[in-house]
Parts: C-alpha cells; structure tokens; sequence
C-alpha cells in the first residue's frame, strides 16, 4: 500500500536512535536532520550520527536543546514531525512544539507504570508476566504525557533484560514509532492518562561491594555486557542476551532476574530528561 511521505526530524543516540532513522528511510520517508548529543572525547562514535551522514541526513549536535540556536535550527527543517528515540538531554516544550504536528517519543514500559530509566529493569524485578512499551506525546514531567498508543509483550521464566530488551521491546519500539504518526497527526489533544496504578522505575544502582544478597539483581556476569552508548555493538549484546538467559539467580517464584540491571537502558530519563 502507497503512502504520502513524510518530513520529519530525529532526535536521540545510538543503535535505537539508528535503526529509527533506518525504519522512517525505508519507508520513503524524508528525514530532514538528525539531533544528536555531542560525544564525549574517546568516546564510541555515535551510530545514529554514522548512520545519518552515511544517509546524506544533515546532523546537529547541539550541547543543548534549550537555546535558541537550536530551537531555530529545527525551525528551519520545516518538519511536520518530530521523534524522540532514545534521548538523553532535555527536551523543552518550546523545542517539542515546534514541528507542526509536534513530537513522539517511546519509552519501553506500559505508563504511567514504571516512569524513570530503569523502566525495563524493574517489571522483571518485581515479577510481573507483562511488559510493554508506549509511544506518547512529551511533556516537562519525568516520562509523562498524552498516550498515542501501546504494546505489550509477556516476560517469560527465562527472559532477562537483555532478551526482552534486544528480542522485543527495541524492534517493537522501532515499528510503533514509525505507525504513530498518523496517530499524532489526527490526535493532538491530549489524552487522559490510563487508570493502572504508577510506579516509578528509578536507576538501579550497583554497589561498590556486593553482599550476597545483592547477586540476585547483580550477578557476577552483569560486569561482561554493556548497554546503548558503551563500546559493544547490538548485534554482541543480542547474542550474549541469548547465550546468557538462565546466568541471573531465580527468585523464590522462579523468576530469573536481569542479568544487568543497569545496562540497556533506552530510555536513561534521568529526572526530567526525556528518553527514547
């Protein structure tokens, strides 16, 4: 089935920032820049700014979202969309405003459950047998705002962070980000919020020394695998996902907990940032 292009702008990082862009491409789309945060000197380049400049996609990278440079940077796209994928910095209202049909943005948990960046971390912790992601319009709250839609997905007895993360929550993202404009365009009034009860998915902290106790959340092999932004690729992390399945401790239900409670985090909504 044909349909009408779109121009939008990108913003965010990494591989789910890349395979974003990569999806919105494909489908014909016009991407008429890409924000992306400044790296970090010694830092692993940023895979969604290679991707963008191997696409001939303009790249931004602005130190901040809030000035006016780069306020009138995005103006100057003239883009009717604007999306939020895996995004660290903060986005103000007046920079989230100015695409004509707004901004969406993904956060890979069912809000309002489990607001903040351990979003993924903290379903599997608690030992709930569904998880989900939300596609929604941003506002200056910690990972609130008018639900677009939703996409849920069960947490099996062997799933880790890593299987629900890489297998199903990072393509699902990907795909529900790229069907949600239709969505943003004909609905932007907000919606009120869904009735389940709100929890918050603060950053799970690893401490200096762990106590036995502790290696029910951080297993000796949590130290092996990296997340978005370290030095490893998606496709390294995939594969020890799958070959580490069963390496967490089981709770008293049986429950495999994460193997990394603090890495693969997508969303990293740190306070008030806005993460993808």
């Amino acid at each position: 089935m044909s349909h009408k292009s779109i121009r939008i702008a990108i913003i965010g990082q990494q591989d789910f920032g890349k395979a974003v862009l990569e999806a919105f491409l494909a489908r014909g789309d016009i991407v008429a820049g890409v924000f992306c945060a400044p790296e970090k000197q010694g830092a692993r380049p940023d895979a969604l700014r290679l991707a963008a400049e191997q696409a001939g996609v303009p790249v931004f990278q602005p130190g901040s979202l809030q000035t006016e440079d780069a306020r009138e940077t995005l103006r100057k796209l003239d883009v009717e969309l604007g999306v939020m994928a895996y995004v660290l910095q903060f986005v103000p209202q007046d920079f989230v405003n100015i695409p004509r049909h707004g901004m969406i943005q993904y956060h890979p948990s069912l809000l309002p459950r489990y607001r903040g960046p351990s979003s993924i971390n903290w379903p599997i912790i608690h030992g709930d047998t569904v998880t989900g992601l939300t596609i929604f319009r941003p506002t200056d709250g910690l990972d609130e705002g008018p639900v677009i839609l939703q996409r849920d997905t069960p947490i099996g007895p062997d799933d880790t962070l890593g299987t629900v993360y890489f297998d199903r929550l990072f393509p699902m993202g990907v795909a529900a980000l790229v069907v949600s404009y239709h969505h943003a365009r004909v609905a932007r009034l907000p919606r009120p919020a869904p009735p389940p009860q709100q929890r918050r998915a603060p950053r799970v902290q690893r401490p200096a020394h762990l106590l036995q106790s502790d290696l029910r959340i951080f297993p000796p092999e949590a130290a092996r695998f990296g997340g978005p932004g370290t030095g490893d690729s998606l496709a390294s992390r995939r594969s020890a996902a799958r070959s580490h399945r069963t390496c967490g401790p089981r709770s008293d239900s049986g429950r495999v907990r994460p193997f990394c409670p603090q890495a693969c985090v997508p969303s990293a909504s740190a306070q008030k940032r806005h993460g993808g």
